[in-house]
């Protein structure tokens, strides 16, 4: 559920201080109602499957619950924007279950949505410790009040403008930064000193997310909807449960077949993957596809009805990557992380890859002096959190 958000402002001037007592005056401060609405906190680097529930938006049916959830039998299907699902998919679809697509949400039974079209609608601010609850922020005041840091007008604009605010709503304090000789920056100190103990009870995660009045509609939309909600993901996998799974010990076949100098072998290869079931077996499509991304263009087969929907999927994965950049690897990582889609397999393996084909003068096998071993080549924190078990 959304909670509105109040913005506490200051004012730069020192002249709206009182003298040296570094009291708040009325004219020091206001606060106002902001176009954005709290949706909830989060300690991830993405929308989770986590944050699902505490945004709202557990009617969503993920592609972890029984598809028999999913009905698609004789349904329209209604689209949201930035899905990873290639209208080639969706002509299967409704080969398969006669069903059809609309434009009209309204006379939609299924609505599909994707992490990316959601994370389009959420903000994520990096500074939680400028929120607090309204319960909160009230007692924070009634502290401040006791150490005598409000004028007695100041005081009672505030009493005015508590009075006025929804007591079920978040106080959000300006990140701007004065002068350190200013008195408004010494008060305001001051007052988030006061706040830290409540910030710390609260317990938010590193990053408070919020909507934008322009994208309230969206989420309304979604949360509020009478047809089903899935996640394109959860569509794929109805799409594609009868296609092969193509498993992690197969990855370096399959690679030796795609670099082969033989055109047949590689179109072959290109085949399997363009007709395994691509979800369950990304560790092995995307890194190929990522790093041989040229031997792949250079088959017969490049431009069939089912390549395209496999370069569609792999749009983010596609162009060629140099094995002696450390930009690859980076972005390799990044966007396994954005799709969430990075596995304890993809970290090993392109952790192995960096060492020995990057880092392999300088710091692995081929290095003369320095040696950094292949368990000490980790990844960042915010990385490591979001691997899938």
């Amino acid at each position: 559920m959304t909670k509105k958000i109040y913005n506490f402002n200051l004012n730069r001037a020192d002249n709206d201080i009182v003298n040296n007592n570094i009291q708040l005056t009325s004219k020091a401060f206001d606060i106002e109602l902001s176009d954005e609405l709290y949706v909830g906190s989060s300690d991830n680097y993405h929308l989770s499957s986590d944050d699902l529930a505490n945004f709202g938006l557990d009617n969503i049916v993920t592609g972890k619950q029984e598809p028999s959830i999913i009905n698609l039998q004789d349904v329209k299907i209604y689209r949201y924007p930035k899905l990873n699902l290639p209208r080639q998919k969706f002509d299967l679809l409704k080969e398969r279950f006669d069903c059809k697509i609309t434009r009209n949400s309204d006379k939609a039974d299924i609505h599909v949505v994707s992490y990316k079209f959601l994370e389009s609608i959420f903000t994520y601010n990096w500074y939680s410790n400028r929120f607090l609850e309204y319960k909160d922020f009230v007692r924070v005041c009634i502290v401040a009040k006791e150490k005598d840091m409000f004028t007695n007008d100041a005081l009672n604009q505030l009493r005015e403008f508590l009075s006025n605010m929804d007591q079920n709503s978040i106080v959000a304090f300006n990140n701007n930064y004065y002068n350190n000789n200013n008195n408004i920056q010494i008060w305001k100190d001051q007052f988030l000193k006061i706040t830290e103990p409540f910030h710390k009870a609260a317990d938010l995660g590193s990053r408070v997310v919020v909507i934008e009045k322009n994208n309230l509609d969206n989420y309304n939309k979604v949360i509020n909807s009478v047809a089903t909600v899935v996640f394109d993901t959860a569509i794929t996998e109805i799409i594609d449960e009868d296609l092969a799974v193509i498993e992690d010990d197969q990855y370096d076949t399959i690679e030796q077949m795609i670099i082969s100098s033989d055109i047949e072998n590689r179109t072959l290869a290109l085949e399997m993957l363009a007709n395994c079931n691509i979800e369950k077996s990304f560790n092995v499509v995307s890194s190929l596809y990522w790093w041989h991304y040229d031997w792949m263009k250079a088959t017969n087969n490049w431009n069939t009805v089912n390549v395209k929907a496999m370069r569609s999927r792999l749009k983010s994965y596609e162009g060629g990557h140099d094995y002696n950049n450390v930009y690859s690897y980076d972005r390799y990582i990044m966007a396994l992380t954005d799709d969430r889609k990075l596995t304890k397999f993809a970290v090993d393996r392109t952790r192995f890859l960096f060492l020995n084909k990057c880092l392999g003068s300088m710091v692995g096998p081929g290095a003369g002096v320095f040696k950094v071993d292949l368990e000490h080549l980790v990844l960042k924190e915010k990385y490591n959190n979001s691997i899938n078990e």
